[in-house]
């Protein structure tokens, strides 16, 4: 089972990381996290899609 996780993630933070884990505990298989170009929900993100892909590889080794 793939799951997909999306946000904006900027930055990224506990919470972010604490439904990726629950997340990945009750569905098991594979997990990924994917910033979102262009958020639905608020305005365009400060840090660019490399720096917030460079997070999220950083976040991962906490999981």
């Amino acid at each position: 089972m793939l799951a997909m996780f999306g946000g904006t993630f900027d930055p990224i933070h506990i919470a972010h990381l604490t439904v990726a884990r629950e997340a990945h505990k009750a569905l098991g298989g594979e997990l990924r996290m994917v910033p979102a170009q262009v958020p639905p929900h608020r305005d365009q993100p400060t840090a660019s899609p490399e720096q917030r892909l460079a997070m999220l590889k950083l976040a991962r080794t906490s999981l």
